[in-house]
This record gives C-alpha cells, structure tokens and sequence, in this order.
C-alpha cells in the first residue's frame, strides 16, 4: 500500500513563484503535468487487490490521491483567464472522481450484499464518464500525461 502523503511532498508545490505570485502558461502547464506524473507514480504502485475488503481499501487509496492532485491543481494561481477556467474543469473533475472512487471504497468497505445491488455500477459507470471528460480536459490543456484512457 502506497503510503499517504500529499504530492507537494514529491515536489508537487501550489506555491506561485513568478513575479506578482501567479503562473504563466507554460509554468501551469509544467505544474499540472508534475501533478499528474506525481499521481500517475502513486497509481501504478498500489497492488491490484483480489478481494472485496481489499478492493475497499483499493478504491479508497484511489480517492486519496485524486484528493490531493485536485488539492494541488486547484490551489494554483494562474496568469491566463482561459487555462483558469479550464485547470479548475480539471481540479473539479479529479475532486468528483475522487468522491466517486470514495463512495466506490464505502460500498465495497459495507459488508453488504451487493449481487443485485446496481450502486457498484452506477459509481463505476460515474467514474468511466469523469474519466473521460478528464481526458478531453487533459487534451484542452496540452496535458498529456494526465490522461488516464
């Protein structure tokens, strides 16, 4: 299991370091792509679990990162009104994801019954179409290593 951290600790920071505190283009562009390459790494070591109890687990370490790369991409300041708006698509888009692999987590965490129950198709059907607008968000910001499909 990945340990729990925020991705400024891998050098993903929020902090604004041009003059006047906000992010040219190119810097928000650098930044968001750090982000999702910090993300794309934790990701890729969280094992692929074999149970329901470990799929819970599985879901919820998911949502913990989504959280802290929306926590990141959102806490940018940027200098271009266009790529603004479309940064915070991206950080609202991973936050929602996040919440659906979170409630994905809960579900599967419940001990339920869940043979019949549709709730696990619907979170993962949500998950699938935020996955998708998030790559289209991804192509709109020249981001390429924040595609997930």
């Amino acid at each position: 299991m990945v340990a729990a951290g925020s991705m400024t600790a891998l050098g993903c920071t929020s902090d604004s370091t041009t003059s006047g505190g906000a992010l040219t283009t190119e810097q928000a562009t650098e930044r968001v792509t750090a982000t999702c390459v910090a993300a794309n790494q934790r990701l890729s070591q969280l094992p692929q679990p074999s149970d329901v109890p470990g799929q819970a687990v599985w879901a919820g370490e998911i949502a913990n990162v989504l959280d802290e790369q929306a926590a990141d991409v959102h806490a940018l300041v940027l200098l271009d009104e266009e790529q603004r708006i479309d940064v915070r698509a991206f950080a609202d888009n991973t936050a929602a994801q996040a919440a659906a692999w979170r409630s994905l987590s809960e579900l599967l965490g419940s001990e339920a019954d869940l043979t019949a129950d549709p709730r696990v198709g619907e979170l993962t059907t949500e998950i699938a179409e935020l996955s998708l607008g998030r790559d289209d968000l991804s192509d709109e910001l020249g981001v390429a290593e924040c595609r997930r499909g």
